[in-house]
């Protein structure tokens, strides 16, 4: 655990810092853009209801593994640390908001958020093959 929030520590300061919010930048500009062109579809109705909260599901999984490939692209650190340092600022603030602020946290949500730890983990391990490969 204490390895962990050094590992955490150690990214705020300096030139991980920078990495940090390049790849955060990746990450938040593709979930602005993703939900701007499915707002417009639905706005539209070109998309139902039911393939929306398929699609809200899908846009977040897609902007944090895109955010942690970035991310882990520039690390020699192990892969699974990379994706877990890069996601747990997301699960913390996804965390607090749906327990304190909506005051609803379901099974539903915790199923989610390990789904995006994986994600996160899986686009260190793609970092970690091209690496081999070279």
């Amino acid at each position: 655990y204490s390895y962990f929030i050094f590992n955490l520590i150690y990214i705020i300061r300096g030139d991980k810092m920078k990495k940090y919010i390049i790849s955060l930048l990746y990450t938040t500009v593709c979930l602005l853009s993703l939900t701007f062109i499915l707002t417009i579809l639905y706005y539209f109705n070109i998309v139902d209801d039911k393939l929306k909260n398929i699609f809200i599901y899908l846009i977040g999984i897609i902007s944090i593994f895109i955010g942690s490939y970035k991310y882990g692209k520039n690390s020699n650190k192990k892969f699974y640390i990379n994706g877990i340092l890069y996601y747990t600022p997301f699960l913390l603030i996804s965390f607090f908001l749906s327990v304190f602020l909506f005051k609803n946290f379901k099974l539903q949500s915790l199923v989610y958020y390990i789904i995006l730890l994986i994600f996160s983990i899986i686009a260190n391990l793609f970092n970690k093959k091209e690496k081999k490969d070279n």
